[in-house]
């Protein structure tokens, strides 16, 4: 295993703790974290990007992290970047970049989109709210870069036939613009 900008004498020291850290402590920590007032659910839907982006903030000591969240790996992804602090990296200079790619605006969008109304209060009552669009808007805020990925379709149920256009991520985006600086290239 190579390990790209760390040291030959530091490798053996990383890919040890890579065989056996298996990531719990972030784990535990993202899904006990009281620092957002957000819903347990919530918290542990994020879970595992939140602890993917602790262990290379900390252990490798990344200078450059990029992550990808695909459909509903782009809320996982929206939950993560709700609950962490990234004022600690950004004091590093480290750089972050986020990928959403076909993902949705909030879950009970996709819902109602594909069943009806009456699926509303479920995720309210529950507390499983993922919401793409308060992450995108807090990257922004920060100055952090993301992408959002997106094909239409001439029927508007999505290029992925799971997610409506109209219940996407970046469809909501640039019905409000005022809310995230989105280029848009369309045709």
């Amino acid at each position: 295993m190579h390990f790209k900008g760390v040291d030959r004498s530091q490798q053996g020291t990383l890919e040890n703790q890579l065989n056996w850290l298996s990531l719990s402590k972030y784990e535990a920590e993202a899904t006990t974290s009281d620092k957002v007032n957000r819903v347990v659910n919530n918290l542990t839907f994020g879970a595992g990007f939140e602890a993917g982006m602790k262990f290379l903030e900390r252990e490798v000591k990344a200078t450059h992290i990029i992550m990808r969240g695909l459909s509903l790996g782009g809320g996982m992804m929206g939950e993560a970047i709700l609950n962490h602090d990234f004022t600690a990296g950004m004091k590093k200079d480290i750089r972050y970049l986020f990928i959403a790619d076909r993902s949705f605006s909030r879950l009970s969008t996709v819902a109602v989109a594909l069943v009806g109304l009456v699926v509303q209060p479920i995720f309210y009552i529950t507390g499983t709210e993922p919401d793409g669009v308060a992450a995108a808007c807090k990257l922004s805020q920060l100055g952090i870069q993301q992408i959002i990925i997106q094909h239409t379709s001439e029927r508007g149920n999505g290029s992925d036939y799971v997610i409506p256009d109209n219940a996407s991520l970046a469809y909501e985006l640039h019905k409000n613009p005022s809310r995230i600086m989105v280029p848009f290239r369309g045709t």
